[in-house]
This record gives C-alpha cells, sequence and structure tokens, in this order.
C-alpha cells in the first residue's frame, strides 16, 4: 500500500471516528515499515495486517482488530492497546510480547514455546550462554506477568 492510500483510508477513519467517513479497513494489509505514528486507529480493522517494522508510537489501537497481525520489530513507543503489551529491550534484540504471542527480535512463538525451547534457539541463532541465561530470565519474567493479565 502506497504512502497516499493509506493516508486517504486514515483520514476516512478520521471522520468516521467522528461520525462520517469510512472505518479504515486495512485486512492483510502490507504496512512493512509503514509510519503510523499518533494515528488514531480505533475500532480498525488490521486483522492479519503486516506492520512489521512500522512506526507506531503514540498511534492509539484501542479496540482494533489485531488478529494475526505481525507487529515484529515495530515501534510502540506510547502507543495505546486495550490489551497488556510489555516490551523489554534486551542485549542484542527488544522483547515484545502480548496475549499469546512473543517477538524476540523477528521471531514469533507462544511464551510457552519460548519457555521450552528459549536454549536450542539461543543456540541456533549464536547467542551467547550469558545471552542465553539474559533472555531466559526476560521469557520467565514475561510469562508470570502475562498470567495475571
Amino acid at each position: 500500500m502506497n504512502k497516499e492510500e493509506l493516508n486517504k483510508i486514515l483520514e476516512d477513519h478520521k471522520k468516521w471516528l467522528n461520525e462520517g467517513g469510512e472505518r479504515a479497513n486495512l485486512r492483510y494489509a502490507n504496512l512493512h515499515g509503514a509510519n503510523l505514528s499518533n494515528a488514531n486507529l480505533r475500532y480498525a480493522d488490521l486483522h492479519g495486517a503486516d506492520l512489521h517494522y512500522a512506526n507506531l508510537h503514540g498511534a492509539d489501537f484501542r479496540y482494533a482488530d489485531l488478529h494475526g497481525a505481525d507487529l515484529s520489530c515495530v515501534i510502540i513507543s506510547e502507543t495505546i492497546f486495550d490489551f497488556k503489551l510489555m516490551s523489554i529491550t534486551g542485549s542484542r534484540h527488544k522483547i515484545i510480547a502480548y496475549k499469546n504471542k512473543m517477538y524476540i527480535g523477528c521471531i514469533l512463538h507462544s511464551p510457552e514455546y519460548w519457555k521450552i525451547m528459549y536454549d536450542t534457539i539461543g543456540k541456533e541463532n549464536k547467542y551467547s550462554e550469558k545471552e542465553i541465561r539474559e533472555y531466559k530470565r526476560c521469557i520467565d519474567f514475561i510469562c508470570e506477568e502475562l498470567k495475571h493479565d
């Protein structure tokens, strides 16, 4: 999707939120690397959207359909979601976890899978033993926090 098309959809969505315009339909949209900083995407349909490397700084995603969306390697500072989202910056990669998903860098698995396979995945990706221990602590912390959500 090009920048002009995206801007038109965002503008129509903004009008829709204020009774007019059209709800943003970004279902399965390729938003790889898109700048959505400060966008108001409340109630938008982003089901299955590719948001890989997108700038989501300050964007509002409350009540948006993000089911199946790729949120790997995104900028999420001050981003508003209606679910708990955790972000930890490790020595090599950022960890982003929400619902039943956890990205370490750009690798996605469930938190439970990471908890079991962290050592194998770390070695496959040439992490040092120290880094593997670091990420194991982060994974354990996130899994514990997500239990309370």
